[in-house]
């Protein structure tokens, strides 16, 4: 593995969706098997993921919309008169 991979966005982006997976199989196996500890592993593996939607519904969808507002139109520039 080299620094270039760990310095770019979708290895990250893929090693929180893989530990996400797991931690839903986790808290499912938790729940079904009644084991506390178990439950708690899966919801620290899916944490990030929920934090990252959470960040993204509250931040970055507004920032989105406010910058993407259209703006008030302009009037043309008047020509002079002939």
């Amino acid at each position: 593995m080299t620094m270039k991979a760990l310095k770019s966005a979708d290895f990250w982006v893929g090693i929180a969706s893989i530990a996400a997976i797991a931690g839903i199989a986790c808290v499912v196996a938790g729940l079904v098997s009644a084991n506390r500890s178990l439950t708690n592993v899966g919801l620290w593996l899916v944490g990030p993921l929920v934090v990252g939607g959470v960040f993204f519904v509250l931040v970055v969808i507004p920032l989105l919309i406010r910058a993407n507002r259209r703006k008030p139109p302009t009037e043309p520039p008047k020509s002079p008169p002939l």
